[in-house]
């Protein structure tokens, strides 16, 4: 199984295996939607931590054997959209989620890092959307979200070049909220997450979807939301 998921009081850690590479399937990323799916219906779950199986490495990109067959024809376009499928959930899934780094994020991997709500990683982390080395373009949001976080021209090169951002690089521009020392780098992300994960599931669940109709909506329709939210949380009623 791919996915693997365990309880830390009210935190739901998934972590990612795929030997030998971490690279990630189709079937992986639908796997990854049943999983949230399933979280997001717990209530007693106020975080979701993603990280991968080792202390060395993270969520690897596309499998290459996926992307022969697309290339080759033989995979059907409509299935490639499980890469806007997953980003979303991650980013609709209620509870706010942290992408737990201990090792490069590149392509695949990478888009999956900023559909969540924040990223954690150890020195050895580090962002590259490669495509554009292979005469690609990301498939899976990268164009979309990176310049919301670094804005647009720094994320143009980083598209545009097939750079490494590293961790340190990754932190002065946004792309890392922290960078926490080598070893066990989902405690350390329960540790940092601490001050989160004691507020209300409701509150955090409200705040994280008036965060995203900031970057979907104008802003008139989005504080309209803001108000919605802020309105049925006072109310009490279900977000």
């Amino acid at each position: 199984m791919s996915w693997s998921l365990d309880r830390e009081g009210s935190t739901g850690v998934l972590r990612f295996s795929h030997p030998p590479d971490n690279w990630v399937t189709l079937s992986d990323l639908q796997g990854l939607q049943d999983c949230l799916k399933a979280l997001a219906a717990d209530d007693s779950v106020n975080l979701v931590i993603l990280a991968g199986d080792t202390e060395d490495r993270f969520i690897g990109h596309w499998d290459r054997t996926e992307v022969v067959a697309l290339r080759a024809g033989r995979l059907d376009r409509a299935e490639f959209d499980q890469w806007r499928q997953a980003p979303l959930a991650i980013e609709d899934i209620p509870q706010p989620v942290v992408a737990a780094m201990a090792g490069p994020a590149r392509g695949g991997g990478s888009e999956l890092a900023l559909a969540c709500t924040f990223r954690v990683g150890t020195p050895s982390a580090s962002f590259c959307q490669h495509e554009v080395t292979r005469e690609a373009m990301p498939g899976g949001g990268a164009t979309q979200r990176l310049p919301r976080l670094v804005g647009p021209s720094r994320a143009a090169r980083i598209l545009m070049t097939g750079e490494t951002v590293d961790a340190r690089a990754a932190r002065e521009i946004g792309l890392l909220d922290a960078i926490v020392e080598p070893g066990d780098v989902v405690e350390q992300t329960l540790r940092w997450a601490a001050p989160i994960t004691q507020q209300s599931r409701a509150s955090l669940a409200s705040i994280k979807r008036a965060l995203l109709h900031a970057v979907r909506l104008p802003i008139g329709g989005a504080l309209a939301r803001e108000q919605e939210l802020f309105l049925d949380l006072v109310a009490g009623k279900d977000i």
